[in-house]
């Protein structure tokens, strides 16, 4: 199962039930795909990091899901695209220990010279160059 999350940011023009019925449609979409273990988080309303129109704040939300089909997150981009009170979305996946940056080998660490001299670089510095 991939482990997803779901940032919106709805107007805050919205009342707080108008908000709920909002939620409750995406949390239908995800559940008609074949996504489960829900968990909504209201962050509330929040400064913009910019303004957006008319709005200098918005009503925060994180969903996060569960799925093994890829198409919930393709029928919730759909939706969230053309939703008029949705201002700001993004979708990520948070499977984040198995994606750790692992690096890469250095020249010097194969046995090669990484910088044509005999400079006495440690891997630390030579590592991530």
């Amino acid at each position: 199962m991939r482990k997803y999350e779901l940032v919106l940011i709805i107007s805050p023009e919205l009342t707080e039930n108008e908000v709920k019925s909002e939620l409750k449609k995406y949390e239908l979409i995800i559940h008609q795909h074949g996504g489960q273990g829900l968990k909504t988080d209201k962050w509330g309303k929040r400064d913009l990091g910019h303004r957006m129109g008319k709005y200098s704040l918005g009503n925060y939300v994180s969903i996060t899901f569960e799925t093994e089909q890829g198409t919930v997150v393709d029928a919730l981009s759909g939706n969230l695209r053309i939703a008029e009170n949705v201002l700001k979305f993004e979708v990520h996946r948070i499977n984040v220990a198995s994606r750790k940056f692992k690096g890469r080998v250095s020249k010097k660490a194969e046995g090669g010279d990484l910088l044509g001299g005999d400079d006495d670089v440690g891997l630390a510095e030579a590592e991530y160059v």
